[in-house]
C-alpha cells in the first residue's frame, strides 16, 4: 500500500467496458485478466491486511465505555458496523475490482468528479493519515503509565511521544515496512494477550455488569460516536493495493467480510469480558488504556504487562504502516504535479526523506500541542469523514455514469440501491450535534484548498445550542477545540500556496 498516486500519471483508469470486442476512442478499455494471474494477494492475505488497517488490536476502544456504558458500548460496536462498515466493505469491494488500480479511492473520485476532487480527496485522506499517525506515541505512552509510574507527568508524557516519534522516524529512514506476511505476524504476537484475557476471564464473569447504562444526560455522545468511527472505519485502505489481490472479484467481497466479523467479534468479546470483570461493577471509572488494567483484574500483573508490551508493538507496526503510506502518498503527488516537485527527493533506500521529515515534524507538533488521545481522534475523523462522504457520493455517481461497465463484484441493486446503501452511513454522520457542530473549521479547511476563504472565526463562544462561553466548553463540546482547527485551516492554506508555486502560478 505504498502510494495511492504513484502509479497514477498518464494513465487511463476508466472502468473496463462490457463489450465484446473493440471499443470506439474515447470508451472505457477492456480488462485484460491475462494480468490477474501476476497477483500475489489471496484471501486470508487480504483480510489480514484489511484487519490491521482497521484496527490491529482492540486498544483505543475503551473511551467508548466511558463514553456510553457498557450496554450501549456493546450495542455500539454491533449496530455501528451495519451503518457504517458494511456500506463501506461493499463500496470497496465493487469499486475496487471495477478500477483494480493501486490508487484505490483517489481513482474512484477523480473518476466521478475529476482532477480537483481526486486531488482533494487525496489531500483529506493524507491529513488524516497524519492525525492518525500522532495517535499511536500517544496511546504508547497511555498504555506504559500503567507499569511505568515516571509517565504519569504531563512532561514525561511529551518527552517520551516525542522520542517515539523520533525513533520510528529513524526506522522508517531506512525503509523499515510493515506489510504482507509481518502484518500477519504482528497481528499473531498482539492477538495472543487478549486470547488469553477472553479465556481466562470467562470463568469470572460478572454478565449482570454487561447491563449497565447511563443516564441519557451522562453519555457522551460526541466521545462515543468518535470512538466508534476510529475502531471501525478505513476498510477502503486496502483498495490501494487492488492490482495486487488475486482474483479481485472473489478476493475481496470474502477477504473483508472475512476481516469484519474477526474484527467485530474481537471488540466485543474482549470489551464484554473487560466489562465483566471490572471492580464495581456498573460505577466503575474507564479510562482510554482499562484492556491493561482488566489483564490485572483477570489474571495478574503478569497479564496486564503482557497487554502492555503487545498494545505497543501493534501501535509500532501501525505506526510505521501509516507513515509509509503517507509519505508515498506525498511522493506520488508530486509525481503528478499536485506539490512541489522536492517530495519526490528520496534517500538511497528509496525513502522519500523530505516528505517523511514534514509528516514527522506535523506529528511532534500534533502531540505537543494536544494533550489527550480523543482530541487527536476527533480532528482525525473530521477529515477522514469529508473524504468518505466523497467516496459514497462517488460510488452513486459512478452508477448513474457508468452502467455498463463490467463489475466483477457488484453491490446488489440498481441506481437507486447504489443511493439507498449510503444513506445510513451519510445521515449518521450529518445528524449529530458533534459533526455538525465540526462542519463550520472543517468547510473553512475546504474552502482555505481553493485560496478563498480566512480561518474561522468562531473562537470567542461556543457555536453549538448550549451557547456557553468558550472556557466553560467540556471535551464533549467540539467547539473548545476551534483553535486547533483554525491551524488545520492554516496549514492546509499554506499547501495550497505551495500547489500554486509548483505550477508556476503566483498569489
Amino acid at each position: 500500500m505504498r502510494s495511492l498516486f504513484s502509479s497514477c500519471r498518464g494513465k487511463n483508469y476508466e472502468p473496463m467496458a462490457n463489450t465484446e470486442g473493440a471499443v470506439e476512442e474515447g470508451q472505457p478499455q477492456k480488462h485484460d485478466d491475462t494480468k490477474k494471474s501476476m497477483s500475489q494477494v489471496g484471501v486470508l492475505g487480504l483480510a489480514s491486511l484489511a484487519f490491521f488497517t482497521v484496527a490491529g488490536s482492540p486498544a483505543g476502544s475503551e473511551d467508548a465505555v466511558a463514553a456510553g456504558g457498557p450496554l450501549l458500548a456493546l450495542i455500539g460496536f454491533i449496530v455501528f458496523p451495519l451503518v457504517w462498515s458494511v456500506p463501506e466493505a461493499l463500496i470497496t469491494a465493487e469499486l475496487s475490482t471495477t478500477f483494480p488500480h493501486n490508487g484505490g479511492f483517489v481513482i474512484w473520485v477523480n473518476e466521478a468528479f475529476g482532477e480537483q476532487w481526486g486531488y482533494m480527496e487525496g489531500l483529506l485522506k493524507w491529513g488524516a493519515g497524519v492525525l492518525d499517525n500522532a495517535v499511536y506515541p500517544v496511546m504508547m505512552v497511555n498504555y506504559g503509565r500503567q507499569i511505568i509510574p515516571g509517565l504519569q507527568p504531563a512532561y514525561a508524557k511529551r518527552i517520551c511521544t516525542a522520542a517515539i516519534t523520533v525513533v520510528l522516524t529513524f526506522a522508517q529512514y531506512f525503509g523499515l515496512e510493515i506489510v504482507g506476511g509481518v502484518s500477519v505476524a504482528v497481528i499473531v504476537v498482539t492477538m495472543m494477550p487478549f486470547v488469553v484475557l477472553v479465556c481466562w476471564g470467562l470463568r469470572k464473569m460478572q454478565w449482570d455488569q454487561l447491563l449497565a447504562t447511563k443516564s441519557d444526560g451522562d453519555v457522551d455522545w460526541g466521545l462515543l460516536l468518535t470512538t466508534l468511527f476510529w475502531n471501525l472505519n478505513y476498510w477502503d485502505s486496502v483498495s490501494t493495493m487492488a492490482s495486487e489481490v488475486k482474483n479481485p472479484a472473489r478476493t475481496f467481497p470474502r477477504a473483508l467480510v472475512l476481516a469484519m466479523v474477526f474484527t467485530v467479534g474481537m471488540y466485543f468479546l474482549v470489551l464484554g469480558v473487560a466489562i465483566g470483570n471490572a471492580p464495581g461493577g456498573a460505577q466503575h471509572e474507564w479510562n482510554n488504556s482499562e484492556l491493561a488494567s482488566a489483564g490485572l483484574w483477570v489474571a495478574g500483573d503478569w497479564l496486564r504487562i503482557w497487554i502492555v508490551a503487545s498494545v505497543t508493538i501493534s501501535a509500532i507496526g501501525l505506526f510505521l504502516a501509516e507513515m509509509s503510506s503517507d509519505i508515498y502518498q506525498l511522493d506520488g503527488m508530486a509525481d503528478m504535479g499536485m506539490i512541489p516537485q522536492l517530495f519526490r527527493l528520496k534517500n538511497r533506500y528509496g525513502v522519500p526523506v523530505v516528505a517523511l521529515l514534514l509528516q514527522a515534524s506535523i506529528i511532534l507538533v500534533i502531540v505537543q500541542c494536544i494533550d489527550t488521545l480523543e482530541d487527536i481522534i476527533s480532528l482525525e475523523m473530521i477529515s477522514y469523514c469529508f473524504a468518505q462522504l466523497l467516496e459514497f457520493a462517488a460510488f452513486a455517481r459512478l452508477r448513474w455514469t457508468h452502467p455498463d461497465a463490467v463489475r466483477p463484484y457488484k453491490v446488489p441493486g440498481g441506481k437507486w440501491a447504489s443511493v439507498a446503501i449510503i444513506v445510513p452511513g451519510t445521515s449518521k454522520d450529518l445528524r449529530w450535534q458533534h459533526m455538525a457542530c465540526a462542519c463550520l473549521p472543517a468547510l473553512d479547511i475546504h474552502m482555505s484548498i481553493r485560496g478563498s476563504a480566512r480561518p474561522s472565526k468562531h473562537v470567542s463562544t461556543c457555536v453549538s445550542d448550549c451557547s456557553r462561553p468558550k472556557a466553560q466548553c467540556d471535551r464533549s463540546c467540539v467547539c473548545a477545540r476551534i483553535n486547533t482547527y483554525d491551524r488545520v485551516a492554516l496549514i492546509f492554506h499554506n499547501i495550497n500556496w505551495a500547489r500554486g508555486l509548483s505550477k508556476g502560478h503566483h498569489g
